[in-house]
């Protein structure tokens, strides 16, 4: 119990000095059993190939035992051994201007009531990807680029390769469209992954024209939260999993968009079931 408190309190500190990515990308992987995790990814200029506590990154204990849904980033088959057990997190070395390749390796099982695997991703311009198995691509071999999902039936294959290209990357932050202006902010959704609702936060620097819409990842517009003026202040605003006729939506990825004037942002989030 001394040991467990211990490691909270060093957990809780480290997290309360980290600093946020430089570009920071995210996986989400799920089954069909309503369990769910997000996996961060990106560049940074501190990035290290190991666990660096400064961007939130932590070693995990020893993969459980099947039958406990679990998914986190590895280094076993791509000779990664610095980050150790595993992390959530994988930051690597990388700046504004940035064009390189990037190997990642993902390690999965479903929960006791899980049959499927599927991996959920949104990239900005600039960043394309590879899922494949380590068998060189044999049995998976999914381009990744924009936003798309992939499911994995086969649950004998528990690990993958992602090859991710960067391609003169300039941006900080997961977008479609030009950055907003200082001041103006469209937070990850809370909690994410969800079952039933979410909340979306945003702020506003000045009076301003307001468009907070939800699309799925077919580009097809869900749900409008927000459509008018609003004054300058921090807002806060439910999402309850139904589209604009009241229906409740299909668990999966999608994407909240927050438009003022021509500018906008854009952010991913898993609803589950």
């Amino acid at each position: 119990m001394r040991k467990l408190i211990l490691y909270s309190m060093f957990f809780l500190s480290t997290a309360a000095f980290a600093q946020q990515p430089m570009l920071d990308l995210q996986l989400t992987v799920s089954d069909n059993a309503g369990n769910a995790q997000t996996l961060h990814f990106g560049l940074d200029a501190a990035a290290t190939n190991g666990i660096d506590a400064n961007l939130n990154e932590n070693e995990l204990p020893p993969f459980p035992p099947g039958g406990i849904f679990e998914a986190r980033f590895i280094g076993d088959d791509i000779s990664l051994s610095e980050i150790g057990l595993g992390s959530y997190q994988d930051y690597r070395t990388g700046g504004p201007g940035y064009s390189g390749i990037i190997v990642h390796e993902l390690k999965y099982q479903a929960g006791s009531n899980g049959s499927a695997i599927t991996i959920g991703w949104n990239l900005p311009a600039g960043v394309t990807g590879l899922l494949e198995d380590l068998l060189g691509g044999v049995v998976v071999s999914q381009a990744m680029q924009d936003s798309g999902t992939i499911t994995i039936s086969n649950l004998a294959l528990d690990k993958l390769k992602m090859t991710v290209t960067y391609n003169n990357i300039m941006t900080s932050v997961d977008e479609a469209g030009p950055e907003l202006p200082d001041g103006f902010e469209l937070e990850q959704n809370y909690p994410n992954p969800f079952n039933p609702t979410t909340m979306l936060s945003y702020k506003l620097a000045i009076s301003s024209e307001v468009n907070l819409s939800i699309f799925n990842m077919a580009g097809q517009m869900v749900r409008t939260l927000v459509d008018g003026s609003k004054a300058a202040g921090a807002y806060k605003v439910r999402w309850d999993g139904r589209d604009q006729q009241g229906a409740k939506v299909a668990s999966g990825l999608y994407l909240y968009r927050l438009r003022i004037g021509e500018q906008i942002r854009t952010r991913s989030m898993l609803l589950t079931k």
